[in-house]
């Protein structure tokens, strides 16, 4: 590897560190904003086995009002690992609950989380059974024809994720994301469908938001 590749690796991280910083920020900022009677805290997520941010409902918020509008969603749940669009996604928050986020931005077309970084919130969320618990990936991207196109995952908690053979969650910027392993030559989609239904963990388990504006807890 040349010393010109190395050095534009390194002002690629620095790029992304700094900017996926502003990125927790401006997400604690929307949630606290935006999320009626919740409450939202960018735990800065440096230290080992912490999320990004920590956030939980107040218990007098009415959970049983409708969305005001509904948006397409994608599950990759199926036996085929390939996204299918719904036009009337399931509420998944009914109750009061916690989430933890992980927050990732890149310059890229795709990011990447392995999955100590996916396990790391269900981890912080094992002993928390008070509330209903959740955990969101968000991914902010910028480039050259997506800038600052985000997009949230939403999982349910359930501790047969830890137990889930699988490398990585992959997500692209054309909204497309699921859990793979490391190939040869391509990644191979990771079937976790009928492992986690034979758990008990029937239903959709995913959901995905894509834009910031559309992130309101009504609708998730």
């Amino acid at each position: 590897m040349s010393l010109q590749s190395v050095n534009k690796k390194k002002v690629n991280y620095k790029l992304n560190r700094s900017r996926g910083l502003g990125w927790e920020d401006d997400l604690t900022r929307h949630i606290n904003e935006k999320f009626m009677l919740t409450d939202a805290y960018n735990l800065g997520g440096s230290t080992a086995h912490v999320p990004d941010i920590v956030t939980f409902s107040r218990y007098h918020y009415d959970f049983t009002r409708k969305p005001q509008s509904l948006h397409k969603i994608r599950i990759s749940l199926d036996d085929d690992n390939k996204n299918r669009v719904t036009e009337d996604p399931p509420k998944f928050i009914t109750n009061p609950f916690i989430m933890v986020i992980e927050c990732k931005f890149t310059i890229d077309k795709s990011y990447i989380i392995p999955k100590e970084g996916v396990d790391k919130g269900f981890e912080f969320l094992r002993n928390l059974e008070k509330y209903d618990r959740f955990v969101m990936l968000a991914f902010k991207f910028k480039t050259g024809k997506a800038k600052n196109k985000t997009i949230f995952v939403l999982l349910k908690y359930n501790h047969y994720f830890l137990m889930c053979d699988y490398d990585f969650f992959r997500c692209d910027v054309d909204g497309t994301f699921g859990f793979y392993h490391k190939g040869v030559n391509q990644h191979k989609p990771a079937r976790l469908h009928d492992y986690l239904n034979s758990k008990g963990f029937g239903g959709e388990q995913m959901k995905s938001i894509t834009g910031l504006e559309n992130l309101k807890l009504d609708e998730l």
